[in-house]
């Protein structure tokens, strides 16, 4: 049966900037373009013969390709290869899949066959290749691996300066060392402030403790213990210093890629430069784009339709082209959708303020229409007003303006009222939160407890401002034995020397979505740790508990050892003790050995550093019995064996009597219950023995530990 092929090609403009006119045949021209650039970046085999493209004009002109070429699998239909592309017109590749068909997810970590540096090679070459236009300004980071796979992300850096919205992410096969994946979130075309005229960061400290101090405030860690601890403004926290001119600002934030835009020339001298042609099926995919009309030209034929509830004051704001397949005739159609916004009273306003205007959705109203994108014919059509307010004269806004204050004012006197009927034993502890807006109609007011906020506890109201009825409101109030007294806080200004020490007040870019430019800012980085104990001055974590940067330990005394492979390729996928020392010759304690294990993947709840709760989990899952915890006990190979192949899922396979054969030299010395244990763990690579000898009962070191879990993270199963 052949399937539905549905190709959506979403071109988005704004209606006052103007639209571009890709006629089919510019577009045509531009896909073969687009083709020819990424095949001479990427590999493509000639079996991957079905092709699709998808094209999408973002509000900002800018044109982006999503192509896929596909290789059907005969054998399993629904399991298909493909090879997935999005680029923009002019060669930018944004991101980048391939999928084989025979991918396989372990729930377990896995070593990966190629070692680390090979797989930075690889990742490197990849971007020279393929996205040369981020190299340069990537920061590298180490990778994580997981289930034999190397995730890379990166974040950006301009002049040397972080811009954590930008990020490019890999992942590598740790098998086959192919790139699997490939991502960017990167704003291209933008103007960067120079940080040579930047303000010195001690005049931002300055500024950062007179206009948004840190709070005092009380928290709970997850044992009930009530705590106090110094951490950003809950008014201002938000807000970030002009590095420039040093005025604090509240940020219009822009989540995602607003506009790409790195210019190629393109030109018949390119094409020829390439010496590529395009095969069959991407032929096909451009012959069919050719001759289609714009959106700009089915605007037009929509309009002469005098009868449709339809005028001036509807925008266009995007427009969706696609093709379908019809399942019966096998016949391929291509619509065009066009999308407009209703805006009433904007013959005195820019073309840049009716933009923000659409962009912020201050429309009142909505009409959409289908087209035949061949034949230009009407399939479909609708339009609505909203019941919501026109804009108003200059006059009558002002008017309006004093109004809605008035009636804010006599709302927040309403909400007011009735957390004192309410709430009368906590209305004397809560403080409003003044968000310092004139037509917002909610209230908060924050718990405070001897003069510092009590974790995030607080009471919201809602008033309606037709009616000044209470139309939403909630109580978030935790109960708590015993708060601790302020007394002995190290105060404002200590903290603020421990925080600006931690480096956490640093400078960063961030994109403001009102004007969509850049900003050297400098704020609080989530990048450093800028929480306090209050008591101690100690940097805290989200747990309450003293902050440390996790890192995979380097040890100093496995130089040389037959485990040093074992222990560091552990280390990389996380598999380690904490230490400068591994002590590889001493006996591991039943704890470490939980430990080691905790962390090989299939239940990701632990808690690295708190041992009970890893005991409690095993015991619940089978792993180990109640009555074999002992923290402090040495484990022996059997036991050792036993609880590896536990936790793997071997358990009833394990314990099933009389199918296995234990041909270790010392089988007898074997617990008969185990003896399943050590046959599988022969069988799949995981020991080895000693001239043919198990020595079960023999108490394992830390370096036959690492080598133990190395050989069975190594296992093909």
């Amino acid at each position: 049966m052949k399937r539905i092929i549905s190709c959506f090609i979403a071109m988005a403009m704004i209606a006052a900037l103007s639209v571009p006119a890709f006629a089919g045949q510019e577009n045509a021209d531009n896909l073969e373009t687009v083709i020819l650039k990424v095949r001479g970046k990427i590999d493509v085999p000639q079996s991957y013969d079905e092709f699709i493209s998808n094209m999408r004009t973002d509000e900002y002109g800018v044109t982006h390709w999503s192509m896929q070429w596909s290789q059907k699998n005969e054998e399993e239909s629904w399991n298909t290869s493909y090879i997935s592309v999005e680029v923009t017109s002019d060669g930018f590749i944004e991101s980048y899949n391939k999928y084989g068909g025979d991918e396989r997810y372990s729930e377990y970590v896995k070593i990966p066959a190629v070692q680390k540096d090979k797989a930075d090679e690889l990742v490197k070459s990849f971007i020279s290749k393929v996205c040369p236009e981020i190299e340069n300004e990537l920061e590298w980071e180490e990778p994580n691996i997981n289930s034999g796979i190397y995730s890379y992300s990166f974040s950006r850096k301009v002049n040397g300066i972080p811009m954590p919205s930008n990020r490019a992410s890999f992942s590598l096969n740790g098998t086959t060392g192919e790139i699997t994946s490939y991502y960017a979130s990167w704003n291209t075309n933008l103007d960067f402030p120079s940080p040579e005229n930047k303000i010195p960061l001690e005049e931002a400290q300055k500024i950062f403790k007179e206009n948004m101090p840190l709070d005092l405030e009380y928290n709970i860690d997850k044992d009930g213990r009530v705590y106090l601890q110094y951490t950003r403004s809950r008014e201002k926290g938000s807000m970030y210093i002009n590095a420039i001119t040093g005025e604090v600002e509240k940020p219009e934030y822009y989540y995602g890629i607003y506009q790409n835009g790195i210019r190629y020339a393109e030109d018949a001298a390119m094409k020829s430069a390439m010496g590529a042609a395009l095969r069959p099926e991407e032929q096909k995919q451009v012959d069919n784009i050719a001759g289609l009309i714009t959106a700009q030209e089915a605007e037009k034929k929509l309009r002469l339709v005098k009868e449709l509830d339809f005028d001036e004051k509807y925008k266009l704001t995007s427009s969706n082209l696609y093709q379908s397949t019809d399942l019966r005739s096998n016949e391929t159609k291509y619509y065009i959708n066009l999308y407009f916004t209703h805006m009433d009273n904007t013959e005195d306003l820019s073309e840049e303020k009716i933009n923000l205007k659409i962009a912020a959705g201050e429309g009142d109203g909505y009409a959409s229409a289908t087209l035949n994108a061949k034949t230009g014919e009407l399939i479909s059509f609708s339009s609505n007003i909203w019941g919501i307010p026109r804009p108003m004269s200059k006059a009558e806004d002002t008017a309006d303006e004093k109004q809605t204050k008035a009636k804010r004012e006599q709302a927040k006197k309403t909400a007011d009222a009735f957390v004192s009927k309410m709430q009368p034993e906590k209305v004397n502890k809560v403080k409003f939160m003044d968000d310092g807006s004139s037509d917002n109609f909610t209230f908060n007011y924050a718990r405070m407890e001897n003069g510092a906020y009590f974790i995030y506890d607080s009471i919201n109201v809602s008033v309606n401002k037709e009616n000044m009825k209470i139309s939403q409101y909630n109580c978030n109030w935790t109960d708590v034995n015993e708060i601790p007294p302020t007394d002995g806080a190290i105060g404002l200004d200590k903290a603020h020397e421990i925080l600006f020490g931690s480096e956490a007040l640093a400078l960063e870019y961030i994109i403001n979505e009102k004007d969509k430019k850049a900003v050297l800012a400098y704020r609080l980085s989530d990048d450093n740790p800028w929480l306090i104990d209050a008591k101690t001055g100690m940097l805290l974590d989200w747990s309450g508990k003293q902050y440390v940067k996790e890192k995979a330990p380097e040890y100093s005394d496995i130089a040389g050892h037959f485990c040093e492979e074992a222990v560091k390729q552990l280390a990389i996928v996380g598999v380690f003790l904490k230490g400068d020392r591994f002590e590889p010759d001493i006996e591991i304690l039943q704890k470490d050995y939980v430990i080691l294990l905790s962390k090989l993947g299939r239940y990701y709840y632990y808690e690295s550093d708190n041992i009970d709760d890893i005991y409690s989990r095993f015991i619940k899952e089978g792993i180990m019995d109640k009555a074999e915890k002992n923290p402090d006990g040495t484990v022996s190979r059997e036991d050792a064996v036993k609880y590896l192949l536990r936790y793997l899922g071997f358990k009833k396979f394990a314990e099933i009597p009389g199918i296995f054969n234990c041909d270790f030299s010392d089988a007898d010395e074997i617990a008969p219950e185990l003896a399943g244990y050590a046959a599988i763990a022969k069988g799949l690579g995981i020991v080895k023995g000693s001239e043919g000898k198990f020595m079960p009962k023999e108490a394992l070191t830390k370096a036959e530990a690492a080598v133990l879990i190395y050989n069975c993270l190594k296992a093909d199963f």
